[in-house]
């Protein structure tokens, strides 16, 4: 059955999320953060802490909405008729602004997560997965009470390296910490990375920027972040083969889907309904008519495509720090992936790398144009794989 010749429905996507959404849960901000308080081994970090919650507990509001999925089937093909993906660039860091329309899109931000959940919160280094817990400090307790109560909801990936990302709505953040270059401000190399653990409580302190709580979006509502954890794969080496391509896409493809299912659920599109802690959804608990035959992922992408709600996926250097990906390739993997979960936009944040991102999007363009309309996944990673791309080194960050 073409999936282009189905009339869409959002009773398809309900099917999926059933389907693949493992676990379910809301957990009260507040009473997280009081029944698990970050507890920092990086001094600097607890400064920054204190500074943007100096009410602990009672400095959040709000309900955390937390989502784990299991792997979606890739489509066999590109989707001839699907609407496109807008994709953008900007230099610059993620500044988690509230969407254009409110009412209908959601935006998401990658997390560039480690195989276990935010699994490095606590320490001195501060790359893009420990940045962004200190400002959305929730997400401290949030892994606290998962890798304590159920310790397989704090993964990414399952053991034989099938994603398991982790969807968060509701994410208060709290402040913004400048890590650029600025001697002035007594940072002279920046705070990224392992710089932050030597830098003086001073310039911690100088860095910091302190947010409304809680932020207001367009609409005059509170307005929180949306985060999505996946984990890139890493410790590769030498050129790309097709099956190490297949699997970066695998995992995008994955954790873009689930964000778009997750867009539905939080602008009531699909029921937000919480399920157990312990255990998966019982297949006797999955919204399908006797008789029916569930569609497969990419069927459902096409036809769902084009309809309210839309899905704005930031994203940017994801897998290419200490996992040593190359960049390029992330670039492109992640730009198809979108493509294939009928993403509305993805917009890339780099620092320095214009360049790259441009040239990734024209090649991107590019070997679209030359596989044709119906161009098969395979097919579009056999032409990535004869590019000869090459793993990078990780640069300890």
């Amino acid at each position: 059955m073409s999936a282009a010749a189905v009339n869409p429905t959002v009773e398809d996507l309900t099917i999926l999320v059933a389907r693949n959404c493992r676990a379910r849960h809301h957990f009260d901000t507040r009473n997280l953060v009081l029944n698990h308080p970050p507890q920092f081994t990086s001094k600097n970090k607890q400064i920054v802490y204190n500074e943007s919650c100096p009410y602990a507990e009672e400095s959040h509001t709000g309900k955390l909405r937390y989502a784990q999925y299991t792997q979606f089937q890739l489509p066999k093909s590109f989707n001839p008729q699907a609407g496109g993906t807008e994709i953008t660039g900007v230099d610059g860091v993620f500044q988690y602004s509230p969407p254009e329309d409110p009412i209908g899109s959601v935006e998401w931000h990658v997390n560039f997560a480690d195989a276990y959940l935010f699994g490095y919160w606590k320490g001195s280094l501060f790359a893009q997965d420990e940045s962004q817990t200190l400002e959305h400090p929730s997400l401290c307790s949030l892994q606290s009470m998962l890798n304590n109560g159920a310790p397989f909801l704090s993964c990414t990936r399952e053991a034989d390296g099938k994603p398991t990302p982790v969807l968060i709505r509701g994410v208060e953040r709290k402040s913004y910490i400048q890590t650029d270059a600025n001697p002035d401000a007594d940072r002279p190399y920046g705070l990224y990375g392992n710089r932050f653990a030597y830098a003086s409580p001073e310039s911690v302190k100088r860095a910091l920027i302190l947010l409304p709580n809680p932020r207001q979006g367009r609409d005059g509502k509170p307005y929180f972040s949306n985060i999505l954890a996946m984990e890139a794969p890493h410790s590769g080496h030498g050129e790309y083969d097709i099956s190490s391509l297949m699997h970066v896409l695998e995992i995008a493809f994955t954790a873009f889907l689930a964000a778009r299912c997750e867009s539905f659920v939080e602008l009531g599109r699909i029921e937000d309904k919480p399920t157990k802690l312990d255990g998966w959804q019982e297949k006797d608990e999955l919204p399908v008519a006797v008789g029916e035959v569930p569609k497969e992922a990419g069927e459902v992408v096409a036809e769902v495509a084009g309809k309210l709600p839309s899905t704005i996926i930031h994203t940017g250097n994801w897998g290419c720090g200490a996992y040593g990906g190359n960049l390029t390739v992330m670039y492109l993997m992640q730009m198809a992936a979108a493509e294939l979960a009928g993403i509305d936009k993805i917009v890339f944040h780099f620092v320095n790398e214009k360049q790259v991102f441009s040239q990734a999007h024209k090649l991107y363009e590019d070997l679209r144009v030359e596989g044709g309309p119906e161009m098969t996944v395979h097919q579009f990673c056999e032409k990535v794989g004869k590019k000869r791309f090459k793993w990078g080194y990780s640069d300890g960050n």
